[in-house]
């Protein structure tokens, strides 16, 4: 092996390093690192997350032909939403580009008002895991309506739009 071989390997193994101690925990759910397989369990506890305000909730679910998306929410004892989790797995197939929001819903799951997007569309493939996690401080995004007291997660893929189960 060369010694520009060696050096190109440890500057890059310097970099990962480097990525993962001072960019990963700023990033903390922003469009989390893909990951392999994930637990129920891993699933649900990063639903229940209210570490950006608010308690527990609940979370809905959708299982998908290629995978299962989730989203828990927290909300103020006003009503007020103080976070936010979703997720999406996919389990198998292409790559797709998507992105995830989540809107306040009426009790049918009908009438959907107050939209809030994430950073931007990304890329999953089969395998991946990709989070994302809104935050907002006391009293919380309220709902726009009176008549959208519930909650629930959206994935958006082209024309295609996939939603949870609502959480009132």
């Amino acid at each position: 092996m060369s010694g520009r071989s060696v050096f190109r390997r440890v500057v890059i193994r310097v970099a990962a390093l480097v990525l993962t101690l001072c960019v990963a925990p700023m990033a903390a759910w922003a469009a989390a690192p893909e990951s392999g397989d994930v637990s129920p369990q891993a699933r649900a506890l990063s639903a229940n997350n209210c570490d950006g305000g608010g308690s527990f909730r609940g979370s809905g679910d959708n299982h998908l032909s290629n995978g299962t998306l989730t989203a828990g929410f927290c909300r103020y004892p006003a009503g007020g939403v103080g976070t936010v989790n979703i997720q999406y797995h996919k389990t198998r197939g292409a790559a797709l580009t998507v992105q995830f929001a989540w809107e306040w819903v009426d009790t049918r799951g009908a009438n959907p008002t107050g939209r809030q997007y994430d950073n931007g569309s990304f890329s999953i493939g089969g395998g991946q895991t990709r989070t994302f996690q809104w935050r907002y401080a006391s009293p919380g995004n309220q709902s726009p309506s009176g008549n959208a007291p519930c909650t629930r997660g959206v994935l958006i893929s082209g024309s295609d739009t996939f939603s949870t189960r609502i959480v009132c």
